[in-house]
């Protein structure tokens, strides 16, 4: 499975083309990297776009890439944790810190074309702490209504308090 296919979103040509050109292989014979590369790549350009797909942000393909490879064989969640740590350093959203605080009960795909899929929140309930942990955030704050959503996880992972 390609992690386009797993995303519900079309790769475009010309970045498939300028990888293809720098020697990767596409298709079936692609790595997991090289599709994680691609997607980032086409939310650089999609960002830069006027009818920019909100959603479409670098933490989509971020959840998606552990469950991917790990349907392909080839588990890689160094590849996941490297992505989310440059992401949160560069300033992307807020601030990098020891404190990541969540807000949203549901995550939605609100393109009008993926609605919100259970997998996919399902991932981000299984992954997020995960991630924030093998990252050395300290602190993770959980509004009110997803506290219950959050509570086994933190638990599991011997995160303390909320």
């Amino acid at each position: 499975m390609r992690l386009s296919e797993a995303l519900g979103v079309p790769l475009i040509a010309e970045i498939a083309r300028d990888f293809h050109s720098r020697g990767r292989a596409l298709g079936p014979d692609s790595s997991i990297e090289t599709q994680l590369l691609m997607m980032l790549a086409q939310i650089a350009v999609e960002s830069k776009l006027v009818h920019f797909v909100a959603d479409r942000t670098v933490y989509d393909p971020i959840i998606h890439v552990d469950a991917v490879a790990a349907y392909n064989g080839t588990p890689r969640p160094d590849l996941a944790l490297n992505c989310m740590a440059n992401y949160l350093a560069n300033g992307h959203g807020a601030k990098y810190s020891e404190v990541f605080v969540l807000i949203h009960a549901d995550v939605h795909k609100q393109d009008s074309v993926r609605e919100t899929d259970p997998r996919y929140v399902s991932l981000v309930h299984e992954k997020t702490l995960y991630w924030l942990k093998a990252l050395n955030v300290q602190h993770v704050v959980v509004e009110g209504d997803m506290e219950s959503q959050w509570t086994q996880a933190r638990k599991l992972l011997g995160c303390d308090g909320k």
